[in-house]
């Protein structure tokens, strides 16, 4: 319970500190920009156990190159689930002020996933299931980035395509016999919703 107190509050913070950065810098821009490098992280995806940076190159004015890395470890009772993500992305800036300003972006993500969970038949048999699956999306993103000295601020969401290549299940009974069948991943893939994100971090 302690906690999950101390949780709420280092979130309530961050809101409070990505608002002000934001709208601190939104009345004290500059015109252009003397940065090169930004390192951001999302720290309100640790909420649902996601662990969230992004690295960005300016390129010119208009144009930064970026690289995004996440990794998922959920646990729910006897379920596990942990992911790994990671790929480059390009930001276009219509504003000429890189890294600041609004963006619209387009990222390409290689993804692999293992899902594990005890499962018991009807004679209350134990068995472990572990499936194993890698894919990647296309993410169309568009959203805003303030920067205040070293400090910087963003918030955006978007949507794209999420493909599943296909994986491996396989079961291990009491007995530690382990047994392993290949499926396609077809039927997951597919267009949706990407999330919002809220970020802070540093700019150089």
């Amino acid at each position: 319970m302690f906690f999950k107190k101390i949780t709420y509050i280092l979130i309530a913070l961050v809101i409070l500190l990505f608002l002000s950065t934001g709208i601190y810098a939104q009345y004290n821009a500059e015109e252009g920009s003397d940065k090169s490098f930004c390192l951001t992280w999302y720290p309100l995806s640790m909420i649902i156990g996601t662990y969230s940076f992004e690295a960005e190159i300016i390129l010119s004015p208009v144009m930064t190159l970026n690289g995004e890395f996440k990794y998922m470890d959920w646990e729910f009772g006897d379920w596990t689930l942990s992911s790994l993500m990671l790929g480059p992305g390009i930001r276009y800036y219509p504003q000429a002020r890189a890294p600041e300003d609004y963006y619209v972006g387009l990222y390409f993500n290689y993804q692999t996933a293992e899902v594990s969970f005890e499962y018991r038949d009807i004679n209350y048999q134990k068995e472990i299931v572990t499936s194993n699956a890698g894919g990647g999306s296309v993410i169309f993103w568009f959203g805003k980035k303030w920067v205040m000295g070293i400090l910087c601020a963003e918030f955006g969401t978007g949507f794209g395509y999420v493909y599943v290549s296909g994986g491996e299940v396989e079961y291990t009974d009491i007995y530690g016999n382990q047994q392993t069948e290949e499926y396609s991943g077809r039927g997951a893939s597919g267009f949706g919703w990407a999330g919002i994100s809220m970020g802070m971090g540093l700019s150089f």
